[in-house]
């Protein structure tokens, strides 16, 4: 049921929520990203030439879900503690987590920002590592080792961090040249998607073995976009399901233990010509998977119920002081129940779904 009413929203919203803080960023938010169980750090956009990173302190009510402390008077606000303009354009960030290192690609390949200088809680700039790809895609196998791709023709490479080392590379040779995703089975498989078509290369990059492909895309689909549970983070179990989803709203799940067809295919009847759908899973549950970039809403769905949509999240077009009508850019899991999701009309929203009844 659709409530018109700001105020019957907010009414509704104590008993679907069993937390929520609703901030205004002042710029539209591009990308978000978790440096640690106290601070986040937000690529925004203060005009189309100019994007900034700043680095807010988490409310008290987010931080103590995650020591585990009964206090009752917690803090709600979200402190900014640094900010910096970028002297390039920036096109995505990775923060690494709990280094208090920011990585953000760019034409040469990737710069590296300290989170604290000095000790104190100013960003800044720590070095270039120099790759041939431009504006790469990135995805981080641990905190030291990453994946930098561009498109089918050219190198997709293996990284050291620390020290700007390839330690890989393979190109895949393809007659068409498409923008290839890369994501992290476990510390040794990689996928790389072609955004385009959906054919997945799979690739263990310490042995350099391909492994066979799967072929993701249907005839018609739109640009899909790969994800996996793996998380270096958590420290997670090697993950043998992908998902893929699409631009017209189709979500797949492959065992690569049997990737000639899908395990799970589900039209969520959403649909977008946006280049910004993004996939999360919930840290704590397997099952439980959410989903942004169609529209203002962020949708959580039970995996093993057949994807069921078990909450949509439309506080963004609630905000208050916000433009009604904008779209979600990103969105995170915090190690325990609470989600952060930025959009384009300034809202920043921190949550908890009450999931109960579902």
């Amino acid at each position: 049921m659709e409530i018109d009413s700001e105020e019957e929203w907010f009414l509704e919203s104590i008993k679907r929520y069993k937390q929520l803080i609703m901030f205004d960023s002042g710029n539209p938010i591009k990308q978000m990203e978790l440096n640690d169980f106290e601070t986040m750090c937000l690529l925004c956009e203060k005009n189309s030439e100019q994007k900034y990173l700043t680095v807010l302190k988490l409310p008290t009510k987010v931080t103590q879900t995650y020591l585990g402390s009964n206090e009752i008077q917690l803090n709600s606000d979200l402190k900014i503690m640094s900010g910096l303009f970028l002297p390039s354009p920036l096109c995505r960030i990775t923060a690494i987590y709990g280094e208090k290192r920011l990585l953000a690609t760019n034409d040469v390949g990737l710069m590296i920002y300290n989170i604290k200088v000095s000790d104190t809680d100013q960003i800044g700039y720590n070095t270039t590592l120099n790759f041939p790809l431009y504006y790469p895609y990135i995805a981080l196998i641990n905190k030291s080792t990453a994946i930098l791709t561009k498109d089918t023709r050219k190198k997709s490479l293996i990284a050291d961090l620390s020290n700007g080392e390839i330690l890989r590379d393979f190109v895949l040779d393809e007659n068409v040249c498409n923008d290839l995703i890369p994501v992290c089975l476990n510390e040794n498989l990689i996928a790389l998607t072609e955004k385009t078509n959906g054919t997945t290369h799979l690739h263990d990059w310490r042995s350099n073995e391909k492994r066979e492909k799967i072929h993701a895309g249907d005839e018609g689909d739109a640009a899909l976009f790969p994800a996996s549970r793996y998380s270096y983070i958590q420290n997670s179990n090697p993950s043998n399901n992908i998902c893929f989803l699409s631009q017209s709203g189709v979500f797949k799940t492959y065992d690569l233990r049997d990737s000639s067809k899908p395990l799970m295919k589900h039209n969520l009847n959403l649909s977008t010509t946006d280049d910004n759908l993004k996939v999360k899973f919930d840290p704590n549950n397997n099952n439980i998977v959410s989903i942004s970039g169609f529209d203002s809403n962020i949708y959580i769905f039970d995996i093993s119920q057949n994807m069921k949509e078990i909450f949509k999240h439309d506080g963004h077009s609630r905000t208050e002081d916000c433009k009604k009508y904008t779209s979600v850019t990103d969105h995170l899991w915090y190690p325990t129940q609470f989600i952060m999701s930025g959009a384009l009309n300034n809202s920043l929203n921190c949550w908890i779904p009450d999931t109960s009844e579902r």
